[in-house]
């Protein structure tokens, strides 16, 4: 999927750029993607470590 995406926009001839709206879109969805997928990782973990500074 992300290669198709990369793909498109980089052939897009009627646009070339992305609205603030689109971005921050992406954006979300993407951290929504890290979080489901770390709590994944987490949850399937047998030992969990936290590092804090």
């Amino acid at each position: 999927m992300t290669h198709f995406l990369k793909n498109h926009l980089d052939s897009a001839t009627v646009c070339r750029s992305t609205s603030t709206t689109i971005q921050n879109d992406f954006l979300k969805v993407g951290s929504i993607v890290v979080k489901e997928e770390t709590k994944k990782e987490v949850q399937a973990a047998k030992f969990l470590s936290i590092m804090l500074d």
